[in-house]
């Protein structure tokens, strides 16, 4: 049997790899550290890259989302914020992932080839960890601070890139809106379609008594949307005569009467639209006549006494052809007369009103005459499908009415709703809604003008009634559509909040620190040959780093007793202790042929006992010591070396001990 021999290591040995061998004293792969994890940061970086460069080509073309992403953005932010959240958290934790991992195999590289400070293993795993170490100096704990903050950075970075943002995007649709081919609810005598109350709205050509709620109270707060033509008010809405909740800003001129009711093709896709409308602009001028013939007179055969009096309302005006006047019973208190009759006449192509009042309550109405202009025009309809607003703006004048026959009993139709009403709410006992309404608007005016003169008040007289007449044309345009179905198709250019992915404030950022990491990696790859023949063994995995720096003897324990020796401390596990921190290490092959890992003292020499390749007991020998027994130098004090006996010398069995330290009569030598 051939004689036991001993292989010594030093610290000069470490300029290569540790060669870890098994039991036989042959070098094998599964010692070493596999490749495929070596390469776990690749995949995370394919996809990190391949979608850093998928954002900046979708900002260099200017993509934008489909019109139903966008919808679902819009109705689901809390969704998309959640998303958003998840996944940038995820793409940041590819790019630290890929940092740590490269940094500890890097750092697994060089211990196994150098020596070094214990501290650097605190270092190590607070870098590989991203975790803050409180025990490290503040010379590394600052940068340390700093790196931990940076790992912070892609993540954000990718918050920003791939948060949806809007990015307008235009395209064209068709609305089908009314047109007057179809006139014949217009001719005298004619038959009117019947009315139909659905849950959109009342569709209806009889609009003095289907619609006369919403008429009058439209003209309460006229001058309010009148005003602001001019500049001297803010946006005032008022609602749409059908339930479609849409609402007009300012002035309605009676256009877009298909908006929220022929527009669901697109209008659920977008944010708002504008299209052109062909319709009247009518403008409205009044003056006091004094000399006027309308008036109210009592029925006759009806006494004094009663508490109820009849009265009829009659009168022309200066238009009015001769035998025909305005003829209807009004009833009222006779101790509190309150009675409002309007007449209304298109002959001879002047579009006239005129309004006669008895009682004290109206009297600013009384002897009003006013004529009325329709200009046929081109109007600009703008809808806000987000706020439910249309914002209507006369283009230009046009002459689109081709039956100018049909055009003049349009607008006779128009003119005379003001008649039909005063006629359908002529028996008020106390008040009349239309006077209440007139009076209400002039009591607006004369507050914004802070003026009660006669001008002011047939201001406000002109508002509401211009605002009753751009009602009925909305309402009668309603019926075509509805009732009808005479309508024509008119280009519509809509505008939708389509969205986009991040800024190029963030994309471009996300995108260089992507390659700045992918490069990173790349040339740690091939600066270490892709970590060549580093071990498995990792300092951050704790019980290997037990195992490891056991299977080395007490050295270090004792190194680090004899350092707090000198500085007049001893170890207490403190983990600010930066005595124990300056220890030197380097990672030897273990005492189990080779095969393991020790973590032992720089500058001490490692004696592995082997016997033709077979590990000797651990109990024949103390890793970490010199052949004689004694420590190396440096793991204590000059003055302080002792020698000590083997490990089976030194840690036989208690029987030996008992032997060794006590006498035969029990004392201790």
């Amino acid at each position: 049997m051939s004689q036991p021999y001993h292989q010594v290591i030093s610290s000069s040995d470490f300029a290569t790899p540790i060669p870890f061998q098994n039991a036989r004293g042959r070098r094998t792969h599964r010692d070493n550290e596999s490749t495929w994890r070596k390469l776990l940061p690749v995949p995370g970086l394919i996809v990190t890259t391949a979608l850093a460069i998928s954002l900046l080509v979708i900002r260099e073309q200017g993509w934008t989302s489909s019109l139903e992403f966008a919808a679902h953005v819009y109705r689901h932010p809390s969704i998309v914020g959640i998303v958003v959240q998840v996944l940038s958290h995820a793409l940041g934790m590819l790019h630290v992932y890929a940092l740590c991992s490269t940094i500890g195999l890097s750092a697994r590289a060089y211990f196994a080839r150098h020596s070094f400070p214990l501290t650097w293993i605190n270092i190590a795993n607070a870098l590989r960890g991203a975790r803050l170490d409180t025990s490290l100096p503040w010379t590394y704990r600052l940068p340390l601070l700093v790196f931990l903050l940076f790992t912070l950075l892609p993540g954000a970075l990718w918050a920003g890139a791939i948060t949806p943002v809007i990015a307008d995007k235009q395209g064209t649709a068709s609305l089908d809106v009314q047109i007057f081919k179809n006139t014949s609810w217009l001719d005298p005598g004619g038959k009117t379609p019947s009315s139909q109350n659905t849950a959109e709205g009342v569709w209806t050509y009889d609009l003095s008594d289907d619609l006369q709620g919403p008429l009058i109270n439209s003209a309460s707060s006229a001058s309010s949307r009148a005003s602001n033509d001019t500049g001297n008010s803010t946006n005032i809405i008022h609602g749409k005569l059908d339930k479609t909740k849409y609402n007009y800003v300012n002035r309605s001129y009676g256009a877009g009467a298909a908006v929220g009711l022929k527009d669901k093709s697109f209008s659920r896709n977008v944010t708002r639209y504008q299209y052109f409308e062909n319709g009247f602009s009518l403008a409205t001028h009044c003056i006091y006549n004094k000399s006027d013939d309308l008036y109210f007179t009592k029925s006759f055969g009806q006494p004094d006494s009663w508490l109820l009096q009849v009265y009829e309302a009659k009168g022309t005006l200066p238009n009015t052809p001769k035998g025909v006047a305005m003829d209807f019973v009004a009833a009222t208190m006779a101790n509190n007369p309150a009675m409002l009759a309007i007449n209304a006449d298109s002959t001879g192509g002047k579009y006239m009103a005129g309004i006669a009042t008895f009682g004290p309550q109206y009297f600013a109405l009384n002897h009003t005459q006013c004529e009325v202009t329709f200009t046929p025009t081109t109007f600009s309809v703008a809808v806000d499908v987000i706020n439910k607003t249309i914002t209507v703006d006369p283009v230009h004048e046009k002459d689109w009415f081709a039956n100018k026959t049909a055009a003049d009993a349009y607008k006779d139709k128009v003119l005379r709703v003001l008649y039909y009403l005063s006629e359908s709410l002529s028996t008020a006992l106390y008040v009349n809604p239309i006077g209440n309404a007139l009076m209400n608007n002039i009591a607006a005016v004369q507050a914004i003008n802070h003026n009660t003169s006669a001008r002011t008040n047939l201001t406000a007289i002109e508002n509401a009634i211009s605002s009753i007449l751009d009602d009925t044309m909305v309402a009668y345009s309603t019926a075509q559509i509805m009732l009808l179905n005479n309508t024509a198709p008119v280009n519509v250019n809509f505008t939708t909040n389509a969205y986009t992915f991040g800024t190029s404030n963030y994309i471009y950022p996300i995108v260089s620190l992507n390659f700045v990491i992918c490069f990173v990696v790349v040339v740690e790859m091939l600066r270490t040959r892709l970590w060549h023949g580093i071990s498995k063994f990792d300092i951050i995995d704790v019980k290997n780093v037990i195992i490891a720096a056991s299977d080395a003897g007490r050295g270090m324990a004792m190194e680090s007793e004899s350092l707090h020796r000198q500085t007049g401390t001893r170890w207490t596990a403190d983990p600010d202790d930066r005595v124990v921190g300056k220890i030197r290490a380097v990672l030897a092959p273990g005492g189990n042929g080779g095969s393991g890992v020790a973590l032992t003292l720089e500058h001490s020499d490692l004696e592995i006992h082997q016997n033709n390749g077979r590990a000797r007991s651990d109990s024949q020998y103390v890793p970490g010591l010199r052949s004689d027994g004694e420590l190396t130098p440096g793991m204590l004090g000059e003055d302080d070396r002792i020698p000590l006996r083997p490990m089976g010398q030194a840690m036989g069995h208690s029987r030996s001990r008992s032997r060794e330290s006590n006498g035969s009569d029990g004392s201790i030598k």
